[in-house]
């Protein structure tokens, strides 16, 4: 529901990736921010030769950017932010868990 404020809770990705690390970020809307969105690094996927799937969670539950927002976007990087993955990267899924807090 976008008309309603929500706590992001959890992210967790599940990839492949024999090539370089990959960062992921959370994107926000940040009235405060000067160009209207806000920015929050979680973490690296980082390679793994064995043509696994591997899944990655991260906590978010007590990150202050990310409680009471109206949507959240998904940013997976290369680490050197050139906007370009490694050709061996796969993504399987993507899922964020929240609590939405209703329409107030």
């Amino acid at each position: 529901n976008p008309g309603s404020k929500k706590n992001l809770l959890n992210v967790k990705v599940r990839f492949k990736n024999s090539g370089s690390g990959v960062k992921v970020n959370i994107i926000v809307d940040d009235a405060a921010a000067s160009i209207g969105e806000d920015t929050i690094a979680l973490g690296t996927l980082t390679n793994d030769t064995s043509g696994d799937l591997v899944t990655k969670e991260f906590d978010t539950s007590t990150t202050a950017t990310v409680k009471g927002q109206y949507w959240f976007a998904v940013q997976i990087i290369d680490e050197e932010s050139t906007g370009t993955t490694h050709k061996s990267f796969e993504l399987d899924e993507v899922v964020l868990t929240y609590r939405e807090l209703g329409v107030r």
